[in-house]
């Protein structure tokens, strides 16, 4: 009993003692890279044209060796900014490699990174040096100024620099640590160990998939059109159909077409995820040609305003003749629509899409049913977003309408048709046997009565 106690005694004591050399990670363990890359994500609508835009970012020293002035401080290296550039090239990165735990199912993601960080030889001598690195808003370019809503990256890294002698003379990095200190909004992270991220650089994170971690994100949506700076109920900017940025329009064909029937539609919308919240819907107008002679008279004439919400579950209905359209002056590029024309009569249904100034084809329907776009028709595209049922049409930064044009060219005829003749006499002559039949019945039953 005595050397059992002696044994179990011994393994607990071996592990205490094995534990005592399990090393414990601290905020400084994690991540280490040699060498560091900025990466700029850009978000935007799902199919929205990147435009040509250069985003810089500043290296500022913060300290060496813990020292914050004085000669060593000041001749830390300094480093130049930082320049990532998008164009219409850039190609987006596969939804496998976004980092983000849930990416948004309307939104593209654009990863560029930069090219490697801190390549000097000019290093005072071996120790710690810190910098930070933020991005710089002032170099974002016009796009606020076209009405676009854009969003910078107010995030802060604090970038540690591990300088060693190098065998050969010298100086070399021996190891870079980066922590974000600030969110992209702005926000102070106060968990410092939790932010550590990786800042080594990937190959092509359009290719591979691979990038640095210290990520400054940013968000664009392009904005077609403007608010109407006249009168809101019927803004002289209606007047230039450039200034049309989203129309359905509707055109009455045939010898027996009406051209005074208003036809029913719907229309639903999705404004793009990345919007404030605060914009849950547009004012879009039907309008119709004017027709009056008088000189300096307006081409369009706005019959009314709607306001068109957000949200393809409740479309909302409007009518048009021949004629008219309803007409969007300020869309979203990658405001995401469907629109259902109603069946009437025998009427032929056809409509001609065109989004981002590129013709996704014609529908055709006759009769009886009604006309939902996109619906099964058109290939999937980048103007048409979703699978079955939930495919929805998407609003480029160029020429959006769909023209849906109804067509009669004959009247059913009323009266007998000559080919119907033998069996209407048929019908007749079984009618007329069957009441000559009941009527002599009648006579017969009348007589044994009396």
């Amino acid at each position: 009993m005595f050397n059992k106690t002696k044994i179990i005694f011994a393994i607990a004591l071996t592990l205490v003692m094995c534990l005592t050399f399990i090393p414990i990670a601290s905020a400084d363990d994690v991540p280490e890279a040699k060498t560091a890359a900025i990466t700029k994500l850009l978000k935007v609508p799902y199919n929205t044209e990147l435009p040509n835009i250069t985003f810089k970012f500043g290296i500022t020293p913060k300290s060496v060796d813990g020292k914050t002035e004085g000669d060593d401080f000041d001749s830390m290296p300094k480093f130049d900014d930082v320049s990532i550039s998008f164009d219409n090239s850039t190609k987006k990165i596969a939804r496998t490699s976004i980092h983000e735990t849930t990416p948004a199912e309307d939104v593209d993601y654009y990863y560029v990174q930069s090219g490697a960080l801190f390549a000097t030889d000019k290093w005072i001598h071996a120790g710690l040096y810190v910098y930070e690195i933020k991005e710089i808003d002032e170099t974002h370019g016009t796009i606020e100024s076209d009405g676009s809503i854009y969003h910078w990256s107010k995030a802060a890294y604090t970038v540690r620099v591990y300088v060693g002698n190098d065998v050969g003379g010298g100086f070399k990095i021996d190891m870079i640590t980066t922590s974000m200190n600030t969110d992209d909004s702005g926000e102070t992270i106060v968990d410092d160990a939790q932010t550590k991220v990786d800042p080594t650089p990937g190959d092509n994170p359009e290719t591979t998939g691979k990038y640095s971690k210290m990520i400054f994100t940013n968000t664009l949506v392009l904005v077609n059109g403007k608010n109407p700076e006249t009168n809101p109920e019927n803004p002289s900017e209606i007047q230039d159909r450039d200034n049309w940025t989203l129309y359905i329009e509707k055109n009455v064909e045939g010898n027996y077409g009406d051209k005074s029937h208003l036809f029913d539609f719907s229309i639903g919308i999705k404004i793009p995820s990345l919007v404030p919240a605060e914009l849950t819907s547009y004012t879009a107008y039907i309008v119709e040609p004017n027709t009056s002679n008088e000189e300096g008279a307006p081409a369009y004439n706005v019959v009314k305003p709607i306001t068109i919400g957000s949200g393809a579950i409740n479309p909302t209905a409007f009518q048009l003749s021949d004629n008219q359209a309803l007409v969007f002056l300020k869309t979203c590029v990658g405001t995401r629509f469907t629109v259902t024309e109603d069946s009437f009569g025998e009427y032929t249904q056809k409509a001609n899409v065109k989004l981002n100034n590129t013709s996704l084809g014609e529908a055709t329907l006759s009769g009886g049913a009604k006309l939902s776009l996109p619906g099964s028709n058109f290939t999937q595209s980048g103007s048409v977003f979703g699978e079955d049922s939930a495919r929805m049409l998407v609003v480029g930064i160029k020429e959006n309408s769909v023209v849906f044009t109804n067509t009669l060219t004959t009247l059913p005829i009323t009266g007998l048709n000559l080919n119907d003749l033998p069996f209407i006499g048929m019908i007749a002559l079984v009618l007329g046997s069957i009441i000559v039949f009941v009527a002599i019945k009648a006579r017969k039953s009348k007589k044994e009565n009396q």
